[in-house]
């Protein structure tokens, strides 16, 4: 029923993007970077999102008969629930100091 070796790789590339997602992040934040790879880390995140939404869409259909849990299901979900929380909160955050920032922007 399972092509387990499908699933492997799939569990490799999960955690290869997470830790490439990861090691990005603290470079942008850290500022250890010359070029803008923060364009890089959206590029990324885009793919990502749509290949979690593409596996979600697929393994939890409600025509699909017998769903067995996977530990790559769980990392797909944790992953995609943190996207969800930490888009929101990002957004909440930016949209609170998105006019005070503008403000400061023009007076200089």
């Amino acid at each position: 029923m399972f092509d387990y070796n499908f699933f492997k790789y799939q569990e490799i590339f999960v955690d290869f993007t997470i830790l490439i997602s990861i090691v990005l992040t603290i470079i942008i934040i850290l500022g250890f970077y010359t070029v803008p790879i923060h364009h890089l880390l959206d590029i990324i995140d885009l793919w990502f999102s749509i290949y979690i939404s593409i596996f979600i869409f697929y393994r939890f259909n409600p025509y699909k008969k017998d769903i067995i849990f996977t530990n790559l299901d769980r990392k797909i979900i944790f992953r995609a629930g943190i996207y969800i929380f930490t888009s929101a909160v990002i957004d909440g955050i930016l949209a609170s100091y998105k006019q005070p920032l503008n403000d400061i922007i023009h007076l200089i």
